[in-house]
């Protein structure tokens, strides 16, 4: 069955880019024709403190936030233990492969092999992510 809405938790600890990865893929997802709300719940603004970034993206009127997520973008392990609950039934865990994560809702990616956090690895992650989901068969909606 094909949704129509898919919703995205990026979470992680605060300082970790959350939000800037959050802003990246809205302006994507704006400027390629989608609708969409966003929703961010800040439990701690001091580095280390768990922290969302959450949006509601569809190709019509989105109008509230929804309760399920879609796919969650974990930053961070403890991400997972609070929010893999809320992942929707044939939803999807993308998580760090260092974080050794069972399930067949996970999308393992390596995204913190040997480095800290840079931009410039904020950008790899970013891209990383696109890639794998593109070649994956997650199929949410249509345009």
């Amino acid at each position: 069955m094909v949704k129509e809405t898919l919703t995205v938790m990026i979470g992680g600890q605060a300082g970790q880019g959350l939000v800037t990865i959050g802003e990246l893929l809205v302006k994507s997802l704006v400027r390629s024709g989608y609708r969409l709300v966003v929703t961010q719940d800040y439990l701690s603004r001091i580095r280390g403190g768990r922290n969302t970034f959450v949006i509601r993206v569809g190709p019509g009127e989105v109008l509230s936030p929804n309760e399920s997520v879609d796919l969650l973008m974990a930053l961070s392990p403890e991400t997972i233990g609070h929010q893999a609950a809320k992942t929707a039934e044939g939803g999807l865990i993308v998580a760090d492969a260092a974080f050794e994560t069972p399930g067949d809702q996970v999308l393992e990616v390596p995204y913190t092999a040997g480095h800290t956090f840079t931009q410039t690895r904020r950008c790899r992650l970013t891209y990383q992510l696109s890639r794998r989901l593109a070649c994956s068969d997650l199929k949410i909606f249509t345009v």
